[in-house]
């Protein structure tokens, strides 16, 4: 698993961000959705999904200005960037809720860069085509 913690500054939001975990790293991230005041039955749904193949999940503490993002396993590149994208879209929109952001508007959309230019470093790694000759 690749552990990132990514602080979007504009808005003081903190994101800690688990690319790829397997079952020996469900405590760790169980731990950090407690930590950011995520609720128990909530750990468990996200507990449940974290093994899944081709998925993944976002939990936003709006209070906390606080995110946990865990980007599954996938069997493809292209799900790999399915996966992202639509866990970046998840919280792109938790933090336009949070902060009252036009759903149309250029701020979310440039939040929305914010966010990929974050996570960049660590995608361009997995999106590295020898990384799926074992998978999953």
């Amino acid at each position: 698993m690749t552990e990132q913690h990514l602080i979007i500054e504009d808005y003081g939001w903190e994101v800690f961000i688990f690319y790829q975990p397997d079952k020996d790293d469900i405590d760790g991230i169980s731990s950090v959705l407690e930590m950011v005041g995520c609720p128990e039955e909530n750990i468990r749904k996200a507990e449940e999904n974290m093994l899944l193949v081709n998925t993944g999940f976002t939990y936003s503490n709006y209070t906390e200005r606080a995110s946990v993002m865990v980007i599954g396993r996938t069997t493809s590149l292209a799900e790999l960037w399915s996966t992202v994208d639509h866990e970046k879209g998840h919280l792109v929109q938790h933090i336009s809720e949070a902060f009252g952001l036009d759903e149309y508007g250029e701020a979310r959309e440039y939040l929305a860069g914010d966010i990929a230019c974050g996570m960049y470093p660590y995608i361009r790694v997995m999106l590295c085509p020898c990384s799926y000759k074992d998978r999953p």
